[in-house]
């Protein structure tokens, strides 16, 4: 018998509605600090795109945190590239 983490309800207010998710404590932390920067980034979008409705701002969002994915992503493949390139360069080198 492993040990498993115990998923436990915890609340969280996400542009201003409350979401019920179950989370282990190791996660708890990770979400509530997803939450309040989730939070801050739309108000700052708020404040910048006035007018601008918030099925509209989540989705500007939600875009935004995909290309910022994205580069991430490529950003470390192409470290992951380079490192292959020096274990290859040493190989050669060393005997």
């Amino acid at each position: 018998m492993g040990l498993r983490s115990t998923k436990e309800s915890i609340q969280l207010n996400i542009c201003g509605k409350s979401y019920n998710v179950k989370a282990s404590k190791s996660e708890e932390h990770l979400l509530k600090k997803a939450a309040e920067r989730l939070n801050q980034i739309v108000d700052e979008k708020r404040q910048s795109l006035s007018g601008v409705d918030m099925k509209d701002l989540l989705v500007i969002t939600a875009f935004d945190f995909v290309v910022e994915a994205l580069k991430e992503q490529d950003e470390l493949q192409n470290i992951a590239n380079r490192v292959n390139d020096i274990n290859k360069q040493l190989d050669e080198i060393l005997p």
